[in-house]
């Protein structure tokens, strides 16, 4: 196929493979270097001096405000309008006059 050499039957999946290899140590250490950014860059933020506790209070409070926000209080509960037949009044598929 190659000119009947042996060691190109080698030779390619043997590069092929070693290119592979580096590809993914590359993926690997740009992510670890990407997430190691963001959580230095977490760590430099303006409650960085605080404590692990009050970290986490702040954590809390924050999603307790946002939940508060996206959830507003359910307006109050209104009961059907009851003027068409209610399902006591209705069998199992059939009319009843």
């Amino acid at each position: 196929m190659f000119g009947g050499s042996g060691f190109s039957m080698l030779a390619i999946p043997l590069a092929i493979g070693a290119i592979m290899t580096a590809l993914r140590f590359w993926m690997f250490y740009a992510g670890t270097s990407a997430i190691r950014g963001a959580r230095m860059s977490r760590i430099a933020e303006s409650d960085g001096h605080l404590s692990f506790d009050e970290r986490i209070a702040e954590r809390m409070r924050e999603l307790d405000r946002e939940t508060k926000a996206a959830n507003p209080a359910p307006a109050p509960f209104a009961s059907p309008p009851t003027s068409g037949p209610t399902g006591s009044t209705r069998g199992f598929g059939r009319r009843q006059i």
